[in-house]
């Protein structure tokens, strides 16, 4: 089942197109990144979806209710966090949480899920206006969480984070999708974050979607230096057919896919016993196929 269906959709502020005639669908228990430079459409697309701006044109259903003609019922299997989090400074992270909790009459249990979810802990305790960014972002995912959506927009979520707060809130990302289910549609610049999270790709230009669908996360390239290259592709092929490779003389190339199985190839090539003297780990081919879209024209 589809979480969420776009077809067709625009939007225009008078001659500016900031979102051209766009489709694309998420499965469910899916996440999926959302790449493009600044002022490709990334965000309005989300705001769109989040009706927080009407469309020219186009189509949203999520879980099956059109936003137009079943908003109320569409919305209430959508969360999100668009630009900064909406948080109450004055108040406790506690007393955030709480008041989601009432607006949504959810259950005890259910605050207590998303309070731990959080990872803040004692921290709830504090006035907001005292936390980090990547606090906030956290207990604005907490928050979000509250209603158990099906669908979970996020707008550059890293952004601005130190690199604790980055890992951190990674891990909630991830977390979330696994414990709940809840797909994930979330835009960042942050190409080895998307990496780390998605398992597809949206990639936007212009307000146009650059591809027709969600492409998968890319795969990453190994170099093996080894003993025997020629025994090495052997094996290697025998246990992983689908998989391409290249062999030269001192060395086997393995393209390998997101669902990364290095430790499972390197297990292999060891209990043959061929000796491996060095590893090279290629350049992302998600950085390729970022320069190759929006750096070379």
């Amino acid at each position: 089942m589809n979480i969420i269906e776009v077809k067709g959709l625009s939007k225009h502020y008078g001659k500016i197109k900031a979102v051209d005639d766009i489709s694309f669908t998420i499965a469910e228990n899916e996440i999926v990144g959302f790449v493009g430079p600044n002022g490709a459409g990334k965000t309005t697309t989300l705001k769109l979806i989040t009706d927080l701006v009407r469309p020219t044109g186009g189509e949203i259903a999520i879980c099956g209710y059109s936003l137009k003609k079943q908003r109320e019922k569409a919305l209430a299997n959508v969360a999100g966090i668009i630009e900064m989090p909406g948080l109450y400074q004055n108040l406790t992270g506690k007393e955030n949480l709480r008041f989601v909790q009432k607006i949504y009459g959810v259950s005890k249990q259910m605050y207590q899920e998303m309070a731990d979810l959080t990872g803040l802990d004692h921290h709830l305790t504090r006035s907001v206006s005292g936390y980090s960014l990547g606090m906030k972002q956290r207990l604005a995912l907490g928050m979000s969480m509250m209603k158990n959506p099906k669908l979970l927009i996020l707008d550059e979520p890293t952004n601005g984070l130190d690199p604790t707060g980055t890992l951190e809130l990674r891990a909630r990302i991830k977390e979330i999708s696994k414990q709940t289910g809840t797909s994930v549609l979330f835009s960042s610049h942050m190409l080895s974050e998307v990496e780390k999270i998605a398992d597809r790709v949206l990639y936007i230009k212009n307000g146009k979607l650059i591809t027709p669908q969600a492409t998968g996360i890319t795969e990453k390239i190994y170099q093996f230096l080894v003993s025997d290259p020629c025994r090495c592709t052997e094996i290697l092929t025998q246990a992983y057919p689908h998989m391409v490779m290249e062999q030269d003389q001192s060395s086997v190339s393995v393209t390998i896919p997101k669902t990364d199985c290095l430790n499972d190839i390197l297990t292999t090539i060891i209990q043959n016993k061929i000796n491996i003297q060095e590893i090279i780990a290629q350049q992302d081919n998600m950085e390729n196929k970022y320069r190759t879209m929006f750096t070379q024209e």
